[in-house]
């Protein structure tokens, strides 16, 4: 009786392994992130006090699925000319200080969003970010 009891308790436990394995699987497949690079935008800042800048900015945008990652490369031109005219309101000043990446961050993943709409990302990464 208990040889079959510690029988069925291994059988069990492997069993139980074996499929939480697969399904930690299916679950990190969907929770993958796709990256969408976009390509290096560089635009002439508002003048603040005679003084006039220019921004060179380069995004990645990460996206949580394939579909809507093939969907967003579709609409990488009109992301980029929404940032684009976005950007040409910006003055050097709104960039810096500690809240000055952050707050571009969001609003760059906020216009993103309402161009890719119905389709999300789920971040924006900068590669490469120069203020001259």
């Amino acid at each position: 009786m208990l040889k079959r009891s510690l029988i069925i308790y291994l059988a069990s436990f492997i069993l139980s392994g074996c499929l939480s394995t697969k399904k930690e699987e299916e679950s990190k497949a969907l929770h993958r992130s796709i990256f969408i690079p976009i390509p290096s935008i560089v635009v002439n800042l508002m003048p603040s006090g005679g003084v006039k800048n220019y921004l060179k900015l380069t995004l990645i945008l990460e996206v949580s699925e394939l579909a809507s990652g093939k969907k967003i490369e579709t609409v990488v031109p009109i992301i980029i000319d929404r940032l684009q005219m976005f950007l040409r309101t910006l003055k050097s000043s709104d960039l810096e200080g500690t809240t000055g990446m952050p707050r571009l961050k969001a609003y760059l993943k906020a216009e993103i969003n309402q161009a890719t709409s119905p389709y999300k990302i789920k971040d924006v990464l900068f590669k490469e970010v120069i203020i001259q």
